[in-house]
């Protein structure tokens, strides 16, 4: 059961030099930060390693689209759910800058790399071939069957996550429910779909399928 997140001395250590570095070279970047950091946010990344965990998957090689600063999901992957090496593909690149920051004790040991991308326009390197692909912010992006069409040399389990939350600006592809995130990514196999709310009051969908 994964109820908290890992934090070793190192990941102490890796977080207080990330925020001193955010405040001192890059302090527009702090309300991005807290937003990134809420309970909500760490709500929806321990279901998804809670549900990851009971599946037997292959997860050598993990990709994360869109993942922020990574710094909540990154250790529930490597540390809880025991994935070999985790690639997070972002669009900004400040903020793929300071995930190598938080997340600095798995970069050096080769386990975590940032790559500065645009997933749902240009296809993945292919010197990568993911086991899983993992997408908690559906709903800021286009519909996965486009990401799915750009990289079908690959055929990973996807876990992603969506919301019907359409208060938001930047929510430009929310769904009414779990069914139709997966409809949406054309899963011919669903290993798990459900629902939860978290504490901002906003219900997350999400799906594991092929």
């Amino acid at each position: 059961m994964v109820d908290c997140i890992p934090m070793k001395s190192s990941s102490i250590n890796d977080w207080a030099r990330a925020f001193d570095f955010i405040s001192r070279e890059k302090p527009w970047m702090m309300q991005r930060i807290k937003h990134a950091s809420t309970i909500s946010q760490s709500q929806s990344k321990m279901w998804m390693a809670n549900e990851i965990s009971k599946l037997s998957l292959k997860n050598d090689e993990v990709a994360i689209l869109g993942g922020w600063f990574a710094h909540i999901i990154t250790p529930l992957l490597l540390d809880n759910n025991r994935c070999g090496k985790v690639v997070n593909f972002e669009i900004d690149r400040d903020s793929k800058d300071i995930s190598y920051k938080f997340n600095n004790r798995y970069n050096i040991t080769n386990r975590y790399f940032a790559v500065e991308k645009n997933v749902m326009l240009d296809n993945l390197p292919s010197k990568y071939n993911f086991d899983i692909v993992i997408n908690t912010s559906c709903e800021h992006m286009y519909p996965m069957k486009r990401f799915k069409e750009l990289n079908s040399n690959i055929n990973p389990v996807y876990v992603l996550q969506s919301t019907d939350n359409d208060q938001y600006d930047d929510h430009i592809n929310c769904v009414r429910d779990e069914t139709e995130l997966a409809d949406q990514a054309e899963l011919t196999q669903v290993y798990f779909k459900g629902s939860k709310l978290l504490d901002n009051g906003m219900t997350r969908f999400m799906v594991i399928g092929k």
